[in-house]
């Protein structure tokens, strides 16, 4: 059951946001895995990045494996991140835009953007770059384009708080 909210006293959905959270713990504890099996050490694979063998191992988009047919490479980047900023910049983004995305899809609606959105991501990375690659940039990005895309679609009935919203997502 879709309890709504009030927000200037016009009610949205507001679904229970789990998928986020989940997310969010899935992305850290792989980054600790990631980390604990770099080969340059815990603490650089923290502070500069994990060394590209263990990203590569650990599922991220290189090219070449994904062309001998390892297409789950086309998803699994979205969960492994290079250093603590890369991690932190995402987690914080998903964070903001997830658990707002989610409140007003739902968690099934959410995912299928989220996963899509990676995945084209993936694909892109793969079209238009030879490099090693991971991270959910792509996902997240998805995200804020559905908000974007809810916020046009209601331009009239969410009004000048709409076109605020609207404007913040433009200027990130």
């Amino acid at each position: 059951p879709v309890e709504p909210s009030r927000k200037q006293g016009l009610a949205l959905p507001s679904h229970p946001v789990v998928l986020t959270r989940a997310l969010l713990l899935i992305n850290l504890l792989l980054f600790v895995i990631t980390s604990l099996l770099s080969r340059g050490g815990f603490m650089e694979a923290v502070l500069g990045g994990a060394d590209g063998l263990t990203l590569i191992a650990l599922g991220a988009k290189e090219n070449s494996l994904i062309l001998q047919g390892e297409y789950w490479r086309l998803l699994t980047p979205i969960f492994l991140h290079i250093g603590i900023v890369h991690l932190l910049f995402n987690s914080y983004a998903l964070n903001l835009f997830g658990r707002e995305v989610e409140g007003l899809f739902g968690s099934w609606r959410f995912a299928v953007v989220y996963f899509l959105s990676g995945i084209a991501g993936s694909l892109l990375s793969f079209a238009f770059s030879p490099n090693t690659s991971a991270g959910a940039s792509g996902a997240i990005f998805g995200v804020i384009g559905a908000m974007a895309a809810f916020l046009i679609r209601n331009r009239e009935t969410l009004g000048a708080q709409g076109r605020q919203h609207l404007q913040s997502l433009a200027f990130m």
